[in-house]
């Protein structure tokens, strides 16, 4: 995950997408990791930005269900 760490802590542009999808993936990534509660910090900063892309839609059904990697929530 350190590129995904870099990426944020670099990050300088104006329009927040970016960042939503980069909160986004380090969200799935820890839930991947079976760390959950981190997981959902990541997806609750995602929510934080408030910006209408589909990311805030997906991060707010994973702060109910985990990510799986098959992309299929139980």
């Amino acid at each position: 995950m350190p590129l995904i760490d870099k990426a944020i802590e670099n990050y300088s542009g104006e329009l927040d997408i970016i960042l939503g999808n980069l909160f986004l993936l380090k969200g799935k990534v820890l839930d991947l990791k079976g760390n959950r509660k981190k997981a959902i910090a990541y997806y609750n900063k995602c929510q934080d930005l408030d910006n209408f892309s589909h990311v805030i839609k997906e991060s707010r059904q994973y702060l109910s269900m985990p990510y799986l990697a098959n992309g299929k929530n139980k």
